[in-house]
This record gives structure tokens, C-alpha cells and sequence, in this order.
């Protein structure tokens, strides 16, 4: 597990290759990594926000469509690496007391889908 503000070397590539003209590139800062650490390489399993509270909506919102993405960037890395039946890529959201656990799972070719959404409710 990693946790602070870290960043994926495998996304990080990816997005320098959708842009190349810019210095530069990088992915989105996740807080929190669960990977699975291979022969030196990290594999993501699962990426998180954490916020302190859950009354900005804005950020709330932005942080999801963020932990989403990088769902999908594991779903794609492991696609990558040979995996080919059942490839997930898990997210977690915190905000203050509440917490939802998000997978995304590639539906098609070019086609991603959310499948589990487990919401966890502290208060």
C-alpha cells in the first residue's frame, strides 16, 4: 500500500503519449495504492481519493470522475500484461464518514462499465 499523494509510472506514460507536445504530463494524484509489487514491477489493484469532509460537492464529484479514470488505467494495464478473463479495477472514495467502492470491468472492446458501487455510511 501507498498512501499521500503518489502517482502511477504506468499512467503517467500513457498520458505523456496522448500528449506529446506537452513537458509536462502527468496523471491524476491518487492518496491512496493498493498494487501488487512483481519481480519490480507495480501492479495497481486499487486507487482512492480522501477527502475530510463531504460537504463540497464539486470536489466530491471531481474526485470520483478522477478515481474512476484510474480504475479504468488498471483495467488497462492488466489487459496489457496478459491478464484476459475477469480484470478489475477497483476505486475507493472517502469523504469524511462515508466511503464507496467503485470497480470498473472492460463490457467490449473500447467499452468500460461500473460494475460494483458499495457505498459505506459511518454516521
Amino acid at each position: 500500500m501507498k498512501q499521500g499523494e503518489n502517482v502511477s509510472l504506468y499512467t503517467t506514460k500513457r498520458k505523456q503519449a496522448a500528449y506529446p507536445n506537452f513537458e509536462k504530463v502527468r496523471r491524476f494524484e491518487t492518496d491512496i495504492r493498493l498494487l501488487l509489487d512483481y519481480d519490480k514491477y507495480e501492479f495497481d489493484l486499487c486507487v482512492g481519493k480522501v477527502a475530510i469532509n463531504s460537504n463540497d460537492t464539486d470536489k466530491l464529484i471531481h474526485n470520483r470522475n478522477k478515481c474512476l479514470r484510474e480504475a479504468k488505467e488498471i483495467v488497462d494495464h492488466h489487459l496489457e500484461t496478459g491478464m484476459k478473463e475477469n480484470v478489475v479495477g477497483w476505486t475507493l472514495q472517502i469523504a469524511g464518514l462515508e466511503a464507496c467502492l467503485m470497480s470498473i470491468q472492460l463490457y467490449r472492446e473500447g467499452y468500460y462499465t461500473q460494475k460494483a458501487r458499495i457505498s459505506l455510511n459511518g454516521g
